[in-house]
């Protein structure tokens, strides 16, 4: 029987209610791994916030956990980057001694609340380092882009993409962000706008908007474009998929000037849903959907104008602290509420064992419980993310229930292998 084995993790860095406390603690187990491996690590970057004398321009709360909100692999799975919620962005090396703690590599902060990121889908700090991007949205602020780079040793956005709304020059928030292919993204904002941008040009090259039908009456009840399809596949970059907080469903293709309705969700769903990530299987012709405040994972079938053709039931619900599962060639795999990963098999899916009718299906999925970080406060596996070049290694952020203050948060990153 399978079972997971524990690489890495970052051990107590964010077991504190004390941000100071961890950033601080991230510094000295740099300079420890430094004269270990007698390297010279690039020095961490200080977050603006942590000068006493500076009044920070945005309210930032000292005393919240700090986790990992995006995680993200490099092509080559060797480091990944990720996004934490004290406007940290780090990048991690994987180590070759398994009693090596996770330290960050490189770190940098920003100023703003950070809404969204996306990493561009060639990054790798091994290989061409015109390709080590990733975009991020901050509130008030237009899509900035910043370089990854190993060699950089500051941090100013490298370009800046206009999302000023010319009736009021506010800029709009960007909800989520996608890259198209290696040169150009995409990005959704509220009242089911999308945006279409090219590197290398500061204004959208293309916009476009939600219909419900094909007749010439766009939808009325407008929302806010909350995710994009996820391509496991690469099969097809002619449209994709993208997903709203109303819980709908639809279809981009850049020569259209509209997206079109393909699902609604709402009626599958109960309470204030909306679609927070959007997977498609390895061989394309099924869509993984997850959504707030419910307890199962809707598949839908590309090939029967998304119609839904399964359930994959959770042992919980999910709420407003989001879940992001991933799929490889073993299915996919998510994380629960109570520190364990689901893994459906693909086969189950994709190649024959799923029913041509709606099923609920709760006990085809394979659990695993993780044994490297402490559980006792409850820890929940917000990100299972699989290594692309490795798919039975999973980067895993964990943490406590945010919103829970009666109990020392328990949050990190870990990374673990199916053996």
């Amino acid at each position: 029987m399978s079972h997971l084995r524990h690489l890495f993790d970052t051990s107590n860095t964010f077991h504190h209610r004390d941000v100071k406390k961890s950033w601080n603690l991230e510094v000295e187990a740099s300079k420890t791994l430094s004269r270990r491996l007698n390297y010279e690590f690039p020095e961490l970057e200080r977050s603006v916030h942590s000068n006493e004398y500076r009044k920070p321009t945005w309210r930032f709360d000292f005393r919240q956990p700090i986790i990992c909100e995006k995680f993200h692999w490099s092509r080559d799975g060797a480091s990944f980057m990720t996004v934490h919620n004290d406007l940290g962005i780090r990048q991690y090396l994987l180590p070759e001694d398994t009693e090596t703690s996770l330290v960050p590599f490189k770190r940098f902060f920003r100023g703003q609340s950070i809404m969204e990121s996306c990493v561009h889908p060639q990054y790798s700090l091994f290989a061409d380092s015109c390709y080590n991007l990733v975009l991020l949205s901050c509130r008030d602020l237009p899509i900035q882009l910043f370089s990854l780079s190993g060699h950089a040793e500051e941090h100013p956005a490298l370009f800046r993409y206009d999302v000023a709304n010319p009736l009021n020059d506010r800029y709009e928030p960007v909800y989520s962000l996608a890259f198209w292919d290696d040169v150009a993204f995409l990005a959704g904002m509220a009242r089911n706008k999308i945006a279409l941008y090219d590197l290398n040009k500061g204004d959208a090259v293309r916009e476009f908007q939600c219909r419900r039908d094909s007749t010439k009456s766009f939808l009325t009840a407008k929302s806010i474009v909350s995710s994009f399809n996820e391509d496991a596949s690469e099969s097809s970059k002619t449209f994709r998929y993208l997903g709203t907080y109303k819980s709908e469903l639809y279809t981009l293709d850049p020569r259209s000037p509209s997206c079109y309705n393909v699902s609604n969700l709402e009626k599958n769903h109960t309470g204030n849903g909306g679609v927070t990530q959007l997977l498609s299987s390895l061989n394309g012709h099924f869509l993984y959907v997850v959504t707030r405040n419910s307890d199962r994972i809707c598949v839908l079938d590309t090939r029967q104008n998304c119609s839904l053709v399964n359930e994959l039931v959770l042992p919980f619900r999910i709420d407003s602290q989001k879940f992001k599962g991933s799929i490889n060639v073993n299915g996919l795999a998510m994380g629960t509420a109570d520190g364990c990963i689901l893994q459906w098999d693909s086969d189950f899916v994709e190649f024959g064992g799923l029913s041509r009718h709606s099923t609920k299906s709760e006990d085809n999925a394979a659990e695993y419980t993780l044994t490297g970080i402490p559980t006792s406060n409850g820890s929940r596996l917000n990100i299972v993310a699989c290594n692309p070049e490795n798919p039975n290694m999973i980067g895993i952020s964990y943490s406590s229930d945010k919103f829970d203050t009666t109990k020392d948060p328990v949050c990190g990153i870990s990374i673990d292998e199916i053996i």
